[in-house]
């Protein structure tokens, strides 16, 4: 198309494609076409149906498209520049969640507490369960404790097989004990000689208990201020019972063994049960488990604990927590709380007897 054909259309308001309208728009996607397209060639020599004469507005333009190789482009229309957000389907949205993980931050393990083990005397399991309260009512969370039972033998064996932290014993030491056993001394206890309360004796002496305990001395008529009659039924504890042990070096002495006629009972507080159901019975307790039976004088002494910690009653022995080697760690600490602390030394006094400094 001529120079001048294109001015005269456009003084006239009309392009090839459309209305004036468009006419801006149009020649500018014209020439971002040719920009991106190879160069077009034009037919100098237009037939007889190209024209230049003016053409009434609103008529098809009667110049006709020049020829090329490449098609006629179609209009480009302007694309908008707002970006329209449109919400992710719920399985992407899952999908997106399991292949991100979480931060995670690594939590810090609580340190395991130490534990501290006991088995052995009956006899001593109330004093060490109360000093366990103590203990942890001071340091709350320090050790984490097992208490078992079975005797003072019992005891003194788990703790030289290495089976228990400490062996609580309510007997001294002997010469069949393992070797390498510490023996810490924690209070003392008095050992009291019990009837029925329907047979209160008013004393014993050591022979009337050894009589009595040998089997030398079978019913209650041959025994002085008894109120009952009949066969006297006695109860013992068993031979690995350090409460046996202390009984029969207190009490009977070297040379007198317990009836084998005796009713052996593993625990305190079957012997307690026994006699306090059995008005014909007789055994012996420590001072804590007497409750439901009479405590028999010894030696004409009352079987207290004011005359235990006064040391006027004779039949006190000593309670042991036994170790292999010397205490060390959590067991360690523990033990010398026992030994040294005013909360401690107040559990014992309250039913048993103290140590006297340096004992």
């Amino acid at each position: 198309m001529r120079r001048g054909t294109l001015e005269r259309h456009r003084r006239s308001g009309v392009n090839d494609w459309g209305s004036s309208g468009e006419a801006t728009h149009r020649i500018a996607d014209v020439h971002q076409f040719f920009s991106r397209r190879p160069p077009v060639v034009h037919d100098r020599h237009p037939g007889p149906s190209q024209t230049s004469a003016a053409v009434p507005p609103g008529a098809p333009s009667p110049v006709r498209a020049v020829r090329s190789s490449h098609p006629a482009p179609s209009p480009v229309r302007r694309r908008s520049h707002r970006t329209v957000r449109r919400p992710l389907p719920a399985v992407l949205l899952a999908t997106a969640a399991c292949a991100v993980p979480a931060a995670v931050v690594p939590a810090t393990a609580p340190a395991a507490k130490p534990k501290i083990t006991m088995s052995g005397s009956t006899s001593i399991k109330p004093l060490a369960k109360k000093l366990i309260q103590g203990y942890l009512k001071a340091f709350p969370g320090a050790a984490q404790f097992s208490l078992l039972q079975g005797g003072s033998d019992i005891g003194v064996t788990d703790v030289a097989k290495g089976r228990v932290s400490i062996g609580n014993v309510s007997r001294d030491p002997v010469r069949s004990d393992p070797g390498g056993l510490v023996f810490n001394k924690i209070a003392r206890d008095g050992l009291c000689i019990v009837t029925n309360r329907k047979n209160p004796l008013p004393n014993l002496s050591q022979a009337d208990v050894q009589a009595i305990f040998s089997g030398k001395v079978k019913r209650w008529e041959d025994v002085p201020g008894s109120t009952v009659t009949g066969i006297i039924s006695l109860y013992a504890r068993t031979p690995s019972s350090g409460t046996q042990d202390a009984f029969q070096n207190i009490f009977m002495g070297q040379n007198l063994r317990v009836s084998a006629g005796a009713q052996q009972k593993k625990e305190t507080g079957l012997v307690q049960q026994a006699v306090a159901s059995d008005e014909r019975g007789i055994g012996y307790l420590t001072f804590e488990a007497t409750a439901g039976t009479h405590a028999v004088p010894y030696k004409g002494v009352a079987c207290t604990l004011r005359n235990a910690k006064a040391e006027t009653y004779p039949g006190v022995r000593n309670f042991w927590m036994v170790t292999r080697g010397k205490a060390t760690g959590a067991t360690g600490k523990f033990l010398r709380w026992v030994k040294g602390n005013a909360a401690a030394q107040r559990i014992i006094a309250s039913e048993w007897v103290p140590l006297k400094a340096g004992a």
